[in-house]
């Protein structure tokens, strides 16, 4: 089907969800040497690369960065602690295609990667887990091209389409209501200049009145 890398430190957590992720076909590979991430990915050939922010995000952020410039560059996933506020513009500069947050919502994480992957959520899940799984929004397959993925990519996007649906904290939204209000109190303004002196004077002369 298709191969996911894990690098994420607390990989206890995430026992149950790699044997649910077997059970659908999926290869699963884990690692927790920051060195030596990209190698595996090129050996594993990984479509997908799951990252732990941890306390700090920027060792994660430099080894997405860098998954750019392979030949076949995965889509990768951010799993950040519960609470953790992460820097939008950073998410997005650094290859990150989505946000999960702890607790990790198994089912959502899932859904995204088979509906990247161009798959059914609520096939696999209903053959092969016995999840009566709802997809909550459909999700946009990615192009696999490098090139296409960040030459379209909209750095004014709405930013909380990378995180799952329950963090709402980093969208930046603009007020279009506080300008309809700003533009209904403008008073009209004439473009006219008034009258110099000399004018009323020239006027009032060809109008023939004395």
């Amino acid at each position: 089907m298709f191969k996911v890398l894990l690098y994420y430190d607390a990989f206890d957590k995430l026992v149950k969800m790699v044997s649910d992720m077997k059970k659908i076909g999926i290869d699963v590979a884990s690692h927790q040497s920051p060195n030596q991430v990209l190698t595996q990915v090129i050996e594993f050939n990984a479509d997908f690369v799951v990252l732990q922010a941890g306390q700090n995000p920027d060792e994660a952020y430099l080894i997405s960065s860098k998954l750019i410039h392979l030949a076949k560059s995965p889509t990768v996933i951010l799993i950040k602690s519960e609470g953790q506020q992460l820097d939008p513009e950073a998410i997005v500069a650094n290859n990150v295609s989505k946000v999960f947050s702890e607790p990790l919502d198994f089912n959502g994480f899932m859904a995204y990667m088979l509906e990247v992957k161009g798959f059914d959520p609520v096939e696999y899940f209903n053959k092969y887990l016995e999840v009566d799984y709802k997809p909550k929004k459909t999700i946009t397959p990615k192009k696999g091209k490098i090139e296409d993925k960040f030459k379209e990519r909209n750095y004014s996007k709405d930013y909380a389409s990378f995180l799952d649906d329950e963090e709402m904290d980093v969208k930046k939204t603009f007020s279009l209501d506080k300008v309809s209000e700003f533009k209904k109190n403008q008073k009209d303004i004439s473009v006219d200049s008034p009258d110099t002196e000399r004018e009323r004077f020239m006027k009032a002369l060809l109008s023939g009145d004395s």
